[in-house]
């Protein structure tokens, strides 16, 4: 992978890896100086599947990851289950305190990306969003928008002010200033 990033520099910085937890946590010395690297190559890094299992607030501060990934049994079910939203808020709270950016997966209608956006995750991921894409259909598409296929997701989208032809890294939920 660092070969090939190393061959694309250019792009390096469009691209976040993701790690999931329980890699990350198995060694953390080589977690750390893998992200290090990517880093240094430009590349965004993710843990993934976060609050999944391993938890543990102690190693965070040992990784310099960019975002905390919200595993997305809380978030598919957040609208039925306080408890998970309860969850999902403080994944949230503390990416930010950590100066991270959160990601929630698993979206998939618009009523939970509603709750996402009012909670503060930065980025979601998921069917309300896009079905998986061939390589070739996300080389060509003018936009991220050109796969939403729901007409309700892309209305929320344009009231966010993420018109259709939007052409940012993906689908912020609040407004960056980083």
């Amino acid at each position: 992978i660092f070969e090939l990033l190393g061959r694309h520099r250019s792009i390096a910085h469009f691209l976040c890896l993701e790690i999931t937890e329980s890699v990350a946590l198995h060694d953390l010395e080589n977690t750390q100086r893998f992200i290090a690297r990517a880093h240094d190559l430009g590349a965004k890094i993710a843990l993934d599947d976060f609050g999944a299992g391993h938890t543990s607030f102690k190693y965070l501060k040992e990784l310099s990851v960019d975002a905390l990934k919200i595993d997305g049994a809380f978030v598919r079910t957040m609208c039925e289950h306080p408890a998970d939203t309860a969850i999902v808020e403080a994944i949230v709270a503390l990416a930010h305190n950590l100066g991270m950016r959160s990601i929630a997966e698993w979206v998939e209608d618009v009523e939970t990306l509603r709750a996402l956006k009012e909670i503060g995750v930065d980025y979601v991921q998921g069917f309300a969003i896009a079905k998986p894409q061939r390589s070739e259909a996300i080389l060509s598409a003018a936009s991220a928008a050109s796969f939403v296929e729901g007409e309700d997701v892309a209305v929320f989208l344009e009231e966010l002010g993420t018109p259709r032809a939007f052409a940012d890294d993906g689908y912020p939920l609040r407004n960056r200033t980083a």
